[in-house]
């Protein structure tokens, strides 16, 4: 499933689901691309929570320069991955 930013900026947009139409219209080399970049936005977060000792969307979105919403799905597939959990140790 992919998401993309929807709105004025990516701090005002929100996600919306676009599976669809990146399998339609997206090259090979865009989803290579979108995967890399939700791939260092994943890790980006990861060290984020590393360092502060937070989970907190609000917190990682304005660390990231993100909106809420998108802090909030970066975590959500890292909860899903086991990457991260509700809490830390």
């Amino acid at each position: 499933m992919a998401w993309v930013w929807q709105g004025k900026s990516h701090r005002q947009g929100r996600l919306r689901v676009v599976s669809e139409e990146l399998d339609l219209y997206g090259t090979p080399e865009a989803k290579v691309l979108f995967d890399r970049w939700v791939s260092e936005m994943e890790q980006a977060v990861l060290d984020f929570i590393q360092e502060s000792g937070t989970i907190e969307p609000q917190k990682i979105a304005e660390h990231l320069n993100i909106s809420s919403d998108s802090a909030q799905f970066f975590l959500n597939r890292l909860a899903r991955a086991d990457s991260v959990g509700t809490t830390l140790p």
